[in-house]
């Protein structure tokens, strides 16, 4: 606080007064003099006087002769050099003459004065602050509260009175100083108390680091040697209880010729069959069972590769030299045995296609679920996209149903020609191989899927049909003069099951139908990269017999769909014609057969069974367009289509592959779990440690500015994690020390705007200190928050003010006892 200043004018004295106090007089004369004695110099010089011309600082000098000094005539009013005891030149601002600052002047003097480029000042003894130039002493007039500028006994000693504000505050300063400063002291002592401990705790977390790393390479290498000697292993045991299975390979012999591209057409046709059999063949948008044949060939998939346009994916084979390519093996068969190889999100390609409105058709119903609350099994297909599924499954061209001599109802628009499809480049080699193997899947469904799909789009009309108003009387008549059934004349309850069972049959073929070109196109990137390989195609197409699960009846169907001998298709297939394809294939009545073998031929006749007795298994006559009726039920073999039925454990080829199955069942051996669970904890371990060291260190370490954390002395300590608010106006300012600075309205708990987080502490020359928060909310059309909070002495931590000087930028004032180090002490002079 400034000091106040007191000014009494001194009172004329009588005569007799003046004569009593002549000894005085002359004593302070004295005294004058020794006061003035710097001052008397330069009048008493005999010498002239150089001084700055005018009022301002000019480099022109003028000369004062010295019967101009101490004339009563100011010539020096830049300085005042010319009257140093007059008076002549008084005027002055900032405790120095007219024009000059103090920063020019003199600097303050003690008792007598002092000397400076621009003359002598005087410093009041019980106020510091306050200096005088030559001119104010012995004026007359008390400026010093003591009386210190005049004649000793002129002026009346005021300091009490003029001063106890100043004091009462300073008084208050030191006490507030001398009780942060304590606990500034105590917070310290606190810091370096943790720190030495902190950096003990630290060598001893650098050890254990160290060994939980020595720990977690030893496992690691145990780990490694466990998937090797599983690799091998496995390798082993595939290619003898899977691959060296002869009953597997008889069960297909006769039903093929041993051309590597039939062959591959077989697996995609096992392919489709195990997709439409279930959606959980069906593993990222791909064949599961191919992807698992493939790698216990020791093929490796390129799976990124699937997408890339025109070119087959790539694959590479397993080398078996060395222990890395094992062991990355044995984490793959590892994790096809845990069932993790059976993600559904795979290349958009191969997902089920979008309807016209771009909307996913519904899921398949779930298999092995609880349909207590649904006897029916049908309630899946209320989902909403579910009468949008005629137009995702089935291809209808309405424009060929359009004769053309069609006369447009009124108000709507004729159909419009179709445009001449553009010229497709010529197919390369690799689209002409991958063509000519789905050219030999026999498993065409477009029939089916066009009438089943006429079906369901007639009762998708006659639903429209109920909600227009009109003569129902009218229509039933219509109905039975066409002599077609409607779904009107169905019950409702069949209705449903109806719809559920041609959607659900739909959208299985379809999904056969998605999956069949990814598997073509891995099936013709082994043909191109391994040549004509009867051998492999063959071990290729058991692996996938195996792990496609289907029944052998329907790999039974297959072979007779796809035989050179059968020559039937799905449009003239019969009973006879099944009969008589098989026994073509069959010996001599007596003879053991030959091919195919006894237990292929004895499914053959259970397929032949099952289509012979099948309802409404031969295809109608004609196109889908007359196909308009309504079943009241939907059998087995319906419009030529069954359902692929899965292996079950009485069927002759779970029997033929029960040795494989002990292999690919049996879960990882407990040696490879035990030893990757140990593995994985010693990695637990050094990752908790080498955490431990990396925030230790951190909170030992240096911040920005190569400053610590918690300040140069560690002040900062005791203040961390503890948050401060403040009220200004109609908003709460909150500062969290290493935390984060809110501007939020009061009364409001919680959040608001961000100001940023804690970034650093900084301290100015001056010892300025001042905690700095950055990185907040931008502000709209300007820049992001910050907030900057001046610290000072302070017997409490508490937030005084806030405010914002700039836009978004936020500026306050805090106590506390981190501020009352030794640089404020002195400062203050406390």
């Amino acid at each position: 606080m400034a000091a106040t200043t007191t000014k009494t004018m001194a009172t004329p004295l009588s005569l007799l007064s003046l004569l009593l106090l002549l000894p005085l007089l002359s004593t302070t004369l004295l005294c004058r003099h020794a006061i003035l004695s710097p001052l008397a110099s330069a009048s008493a010089s005999p010498s002239p006087l150089r001084c700055r011309s005018g009022w301002t600082d000019s480099p022109r000098l003028r000369t004062v002769p010295p019967s101009r000094i101490d004339d009563g005539y100011c010539d020096c009013p830049y300085d005042g050099l010319d009257e140093p005891t007059t008076g002549a030149c008084s005027g002055s601002i900032d405790g120095m003459w007219a024009g000059l600052s103090a920063g020019e002047g003199g600097g303050a003097g003690t008792g007598g004065g002092g000397g400076g480029s621009g003359g002598a000042t005087f410093a009041c003894p019980q106020q510091p602050s306050l200096v005088l130039p030559p001119s104010r002493l012995r004026d007359g007039i008390c400026d010093c509260c003591d009386g210190a500028d005049e004649v000793p006994g002129t002026c009346e000693d005021v300091c009490d009175v003029a001063l106890a504000e100043e004091r009462a505050a300073r008084a208050k300063a030191r006490e507030a100083f001398a009780i942060g400063s304590k606990r500034r002291t105590e917070g310290v002592a606190e810091y370096w108390r943790w720190r030495v401990e902190s950096e003990g705790k630290l060598k001893k977390l650098k050890e254990e680091s160290k060994e939980a790393e020595e720990e977690e390479g030893a496992a690691e290498d145990r780990w490694k040697a466990a998937r090797v000697a599983f690799a091998r292993r496995w390798i082993y045991s595939v290619r003898r209880d899977l691959l060296g299975s002869e009953a597997p390979k008889a069960f297909l012999a006769g039903g093929f010729s041993s051309s590597p591209r039939e062959l591959g057409s077989f697996v995609v046709s096992l392919c489709r069959l195990s997709a439409e059999a279930s959606p959980n063949n069906v593993a990222n948008g791909r064949c599961r069972a191919l992807d698992r044949a493939s790698l216990d060939l020791g093929v490796l998939w390129d799976d990124a590769s699937d997408g890339d346009g025109d070119a087959l994916p790539h694959f590479s084979n397993l080398d078996e030299t060395s222990e890395e390519a094992l062991a990355d093996f044995a984490e793959r068969i590892e994790s096809r045995l845990e069932g993790k190889d059976d993600g559904r999100d795979g290349p958009r390609s191969a997902r089920p296609r979008r309807g016209r409105g771009g909307r996913d058709p519904p899921p398949p119903p779930p298999e092995d679920e609880d349909d207590s609350e649904d006897p029916y099994g049908d309630d899946w297909h209320d989902h909403p996209d579910y009468h949008h599924l005629d137009d995702d499954h089935v291809d209808y061209d309405y424009d060929e149903d359009v004769e053309e001599d069609y006369v447009p109802k009124k108000g709507r628009d004729p159909p419009k020609p179709k445009e001449e499809a553009p010229k497709r480049p010529e197919a390369t080699e690799e689209e002409l191989l991958v063509r000519s193997i789905l050219d030999g899947v026999p498993l065409d469904r477009t029939s089916f899927k066009e009438r089943a799909g006429a079906v369901l789009k007639r009762l998708k009309d006659d639903d429209a049909k109920e909600d227009e108003p009109g003569d129902e009387e009218e229509e039933e008549a219509d109905e039975e003069a066409e002599g077609g059934a409607g779904a009107a004349a169905i019950d409702p309850m069949a209705r449903r099951m109806v719809e559920s069972t041609l959607t659900k049959r739909i959208s299985g073929a379809s999904r056969g139908e998605d999956v069949a070109e990814p598997s073509a196109r891995r099936v013709a990137s082994l043909l191109r990269s391994r040549g004509a390989s009867p051998d492999f195609m063959t071990n290729l197409a058991v692996a996938t017999l195996y792990h496609a699960q289907v029944s052998s009846e329907e790999v039974a169907a297959l072979m007779h769909e796809s035989s050179d001998a059968s020559g039937a298709t799905e449009s003239s297939s019969s009973s006879s014609s099944c009969a008589a394809s098989w026994a073509a294939l069959c010996a001599a009545a007596g003879d053991e057969p030959r091919h195919p073998s006894p237990s292929a031929a004895e499914a053959a006749r259970r397929a032949c069974a099952r289509r012979e007795g099948a309802d409404g298994a031969r295809p109608a006559e004609g196109g889908a367009e007359e196909e308009e009726s309504v079943p009241a039920a939907v059998p087995d073999g319906y419009r030529g289509y069954f359902e692929p039925r899965p292996r079950g454990p009485d069927d002759v080829l779970a029997t033929h592959f029960a040795e494989a199955d002990a292999l690919h069942k049996g879960g990882p051996p407990g040696e490879l779990s035990e030893t990757k669970e140990r593995k994985e904890a010693a990695a637990k371990r050094r990752k908790e440690a080498s955490k431990a060291v990396s925030d230790l260190e951190r909170e030992l370490g240096e911040g920005d500015g190569g400053v610590p954390k918690y300040g140069l002395d560690g002040e900062l300590y005791a203040l961390r994690d503890t948050c401060h608010k403040v009220e200004a106006g109609k908003y709460e300012y909150e500062v969290c020390l290493f935390g984060k600075a809110w501007q939020r309205d009061v009364g409001k708990k919680g959040g608001g705007t961000d100001l940023g987080n804690f970034e650093k502490e900084e301290i100015g020359p001056d010892g300025r200190r001042v905690l700095r928060w950055g990185g907040g909310a931008k502000c709209w059309n300007g820049p992001v928050r910050s907030a900057e909070v001046e610290v000072t002495c302070g017997a409490e931590t508490k937030v005084l003010t806030a405010d914002e000087p700039e836009t978004c930028r936020y500026a306050l004032t805090m106590e506390s006892p981190i501020g009352c180090d030794d640089g404020f002490k002195a400062k203050n002079s406390l």
